[in-house]
């Protein structure tokens, strides 16, 4: 498959809404039963989709639903970056576990930088008008209510599900979300696509398919399409 072929597949929703947005028994099934939290599913149990309430490590006065990720971190026009609780605090009350599992994943020495990696500015969320029209016709009450504690829901690409925005997974990768504007934007540089075929030759793909095994190729393109981005 053609390095642009990929790209466009992982950037650019399908003609018509995704199958997991109008099958809540498919969603299910690739994020967490609802009904059964021991069901196996794919994004928790293999890629640790999380934390199961993102509000725990979050300052008293932070709205969950205000925080905007626009930015290399997360803020809220009201508090600025400072919306987390300390690490010691987290330790206490919030998350920390799940964080620090994540931390290590990254090899990171904290769970600061990791707090900072969410669905919401991953590269494979798409929130894009067309998306959360099909998102919204196909939502069940569940998961209207989900958006109070973990954020607003979007298309994961990569892992193909609807997902949280203050969630995140290890499969993430920086960038994102996925927006009208970048949908219309897409095409590359001669110079970025230059990049690309550097980064093509400078990280094997092997390394990402023992990592993430089926779904390593679309990963591994859109993690060296974003670093093309930015590098070059």
């Amino acid at each position: 498959m053609k390095l642009i072929d990929t790209y466009k597949q992982i950037v650019k929703e399908d003609k018509g809404c995704p199958a997991a947005t109008q099958d809540i028994d498919l969603n299910l099934k690739n994020t967490k039963s609802l009904k059964d939290a021991a069901t196996p599913n794919k994004a928790f149990k293999e890629y640790n989709y999380g934390p199961a309430d993102p509000r725990l490590d979050l300052k008293i006065d932070v709205d969950v639903s205000s925080i905007k990720f626009d930015k290399n971190r997360l803020y809220t026009d009201s508090q600025g970056e400072d919306i987390f609780l300390t690490e010691k605090e987290i330790k206490e009350k919030g998350n920390y576990s799940y964080w620090k599992k994540l931390a290590d994943v990254y090899n990171q020495e904290s769970i600061n930088q990791s707090l900072q990696m969410r669905c919401g500015n991953c590269a494979a969320f798409v929130i894009t008008s067309e998306m959360k029209a099909c998102i919204e016709k196909g939502i069940s009450d569940v998961e209207s209510s989900l958006t109070e504690k973990a954020g607003e829901l979007g298309y994961c690409q990569f892992l193909k599900f609807k997902c949280a925005a203050a969630r995140t997974c290890q499969s993430w990768v920086g960038g994102g979300p996925i927006k009208d504007k970048e949908v219309e934007e897409r095409k590359l540089t001669k110079k970025e696509k230059k990049g690309l075929t550097k980064l093509e030759k400078d990280i094997p793909m092997k390394s990402f398919k023992k990592q993430y095994g089926t779904d390593a190729e679309d990963i591994y393109y859109g993690t060296l399409t974003n670093l093309a981005k930015k590098k070059y």
